[in-house]
């Protein structure tokens, strides 16, 4: 059958005619309708001229009496224009694809706090719905909350003329209307590109209520000095030194990062991949834009981190952009910002998402480094609680973690059971020399010994260690690999416990009329969800347990440097103080310090001041991420790519 154009559609007959005969002869082709989104109808199989047969069928059924089509108005405008334009409006949420995007806004949707109840229980069922411009996000929905947490992360892209951030929040209300609970808006003007926002806005329109979330405007194009070399961003040694410490503005100011990525090398994808990188340092995050359809990516772009602690990482996550769905994860690499070398060129191969293996698609980034930090501040900051991660998850139930903390804690506690051990056969003089002198130094401690040498013998115990570990060859990636097989365990964690949570969800859908079947299965998953409680408690208590074990013994073994070595300032300090000032004195002060630090500062919050210093210290399983060596298993084949891309000689080691 022959296609009818336009042109014999509006012929020399009338319009009703005309219409009348191509929809009798668009009537015998079969046709196959299918709906999209947006209300649009997608015919195949159709010629053109019963499409727009139906196409005006359908306006003339909804448009008033009173309309004038274009035609009589003198415009040369056709039909099928016209359905052009009607299709492209239903789009209107999708950015056009001709446009190159200025820059990604990267929205972290975090909490939000005093909502209002907009049901009759006295709670909500809140989410967000975020739009800029013509692009639109919806958070999952927190039920039965006022104070709902929804830690997660949406990307934009800025157009010109995306100049306002829009965040709504409503309440889920089905299968009725939801209700609206209020919002708050954004001006992009005001935001400095390269810059992570910790913001926490009002709602209008509700009267009370705030949603706390982060926001980065990265990826912009700027000009080829790109070396945040801004006033605010100046980075130099002197600005950071040891005369500075008392010109610093805020005891959080410890020191800034600037980190230059070159790109990525080695990576096992095809051509197609649309690759971009996100760097994190604490709670501050960015991201490098989008090279389209290249395996092997060059950025060559920097990026300037304010750093309020010296023992965080930075972590650079590799992610395949997709147009429809989440971005699919290509590689990920955690480096100490301790074990940086300035204006170095470091090459860090990429791992999985829990680095405990190397990528699926392999590859390099290369990156560069220059820190600079205040060493009194940063002293004084690892006393101090560490900063917690806003898109850390709470921690839930799970079997396998759970039995790994016991694992673990047995391990810990075999070995001070094996110290215990060690002490009784002294007393039962097993080995007669060894019993001896121990005797001996017992007896010359008691007459002899003061409190203040107590700091000198930690601080000969600390160099001790020192000597093992840089005497006798201990390296750092010979504890991770002895440890490898104990955190297998934990690489299903994510994936067990989102099933766990979809099981725990769909129970708590139903929610009928009481009956007894119902009350009683109420009872039960009751009774299921307070045996869950004991055991993430129990879980929780033997992972805090045996990380405290582990990190003990990694500060002791010298994994952090820098760490030890503030140890040894720090006792050498409380040996001069305790040799020249009476002990009560001190007691004195301590208490003194401790009655009135809540009524020098009203929002202070209690701290243990050793066990966040202990907390710096590295656990096993930090240690098995941050290993570089066993990555290196085939270092011919990485060191044949670098090769290849033409920076060889930049591998640190």
């Amino acid at each position: 059958m022959n296609n009818i154009g336009i042109e014999n559609d509006v012929g020399e007959d009338s319009p009703a005619q005309s219409e009348t005969e191509s929809t009798d002869k668009a009537q015998a082709v079969p046709t196959k309708i299918t709906r999209r989104r947006g209300g649009v109808l997608v015919w195949s199989h159709v010629n053109k001229a019963r499409r727009i047969a139906l196409f005006r069928r359908r306006r003339s059924a909804s448009l008033p009496p009173s309309y004038e089509p274009d035609a009589q108005k003198g415009s040369k405008q056709s039909d099928e224009d016209v359905l052009t334009k009607a299709v492209d409006s239903s789009y209107k949420h999708h950015p056009p694809v001709n446009r190159p995007p200025k820059g990604i806004l990267t929205v972290t949707l975090l909490d939000s706090t005093d909502l209002p109840a907009m049901d009759e229980n006295g709670f909500s069922d809140p989410y967000c719905k975020i739009s800029l411009g013509s692009q639109k996000h919806k958070s999952k929905v927190q039920f039965k909350t006022l104070n709902p947490q929804w830690k997660e992360k949406f990307d934009f892209r800025v157009f010109e003329g995306d100049d306002v951030l829009s965040i709504e929040v409503w309440d889920r209300d089905f299968p009725s209307a939801d209700d609206y609970m209020g919002s708050c808006k954004v001006e992009l003007g005001t935001l400095v590109p390269d810059k992570t926002y910790d913001l926490t806005l009002p709602l209008v329109d509700s009267g009370c209520g705030s949603i706390h979330l982060l926001l980065c405007l990265s990826g912009m194009v700027v000009n080829e000095m790109d070396e945040c070399d801004g006033p605010q961003n100046h980075v130099t040694a002197e600005s950071y030194g040891w005369m500075s410490s008392l010109k610093l503005k805020s005891i959080r100011d410890v020191g800034q990062l600037k980190v230059k990525i070159r790109g990525i090398s080695g990576l096992n994808m095809g051509g197609n991949s649309n690759l971009f990188a996100t760097l994190e340092v604490g709670n501050s995050q960015m991201r490098t834009d989008v090279v389209h359809k290249c395996a092997s990516p060059t950025w060559d772009k920097t990026f300037c981190f304010n750093v309020n602690d010296i023992h965080d990482d930075l972590e650079v996550v590799v992610y395949n952009e997709r147009k429809t769905g989440k971005n699919e994860f290509v590689g990920k690499a955690i480096i100490p910002l301790l074990r940086l070398n300035n204006g170095t060129a470091k090459m860090c191969v990429l791992k999985d998402k829990h680095c405990n293996m190397k990528a699926k698609a392999g590859g390099v980034v290369k990156l560069e480094c220059y820190f600079v930090y205040n060493h009194i501040r940063a002293a004084i900051r690892t006393f101090k609680p560490r900063e917690v991660k806003m898109m850390e998850k709470e921690e839930k139930f799970n079997r396998k973690v759970l039995m790994s903390n016991i694992r673990r804690a047995t391990y810990l506690g075999r070995t001070l059971l094996s110290t215990w051990h060690f002490i009784q056969s002294l007393w039962s003089w097993q080995d007669k020399w060894l019993s001896a002198l121990s005797f001996f130094l017992f007896v010359m401690a008691c007459i002899l010994a003061e409190l203040w040498m107590v700091f000198p013998l930690l601080i000969l115990l600390l160099l001790f260690g020192y000597m093992v570990v840089y005497v006798r060859g201990h390296h750092l990636w010979q504890i991770g690999s002895r440890r490898k097989s104990r955190h297998r365990d934990e690489d299903d964690e994510e994936e067990e416990s989102s099933m766990e949570e979809g099981e725990e969800g769909s129970e708590l859908e139903d929610e009928g009329d009481p009956t007894a079947e119902d009350q009683s299965k109420a009872g039960i998953s009751q009774t299921f969800k307070q045996l869950q409680r004991v055991l993430l408690l129990l879980q929780t208590l033997l992972g805090q347990l045996a990380d405290l074990g582990e990190r003990v013994h990694n500060f002791c073994h010298w994994r952090v440097p820098w760490l030890c070595w503030l140890a040894i300032t720090v006792l050498t300090v409380a040996m001069v103080i305790v040799y020249f000032i009476p002990l009560r004195y001190i007691i004195l002060a301590w208490g003194v310090n401790k009655f009135t630090k809540r009524l020098r500062n009203p929002h202070y919050i209690d701290n243990q001041e050793l066990l966040d210093f202990i907390s710096r210290a590295p656990t096993y399983k930090q240690l098995h991420q941050w290993n570089e060596a066993l990555m290196q298993i085939k270092s011919k084949m990485l060191k044949a790519q670098i090769s290849s891309s033409g920076n060889e000689g930049l591998v640190s080691t």
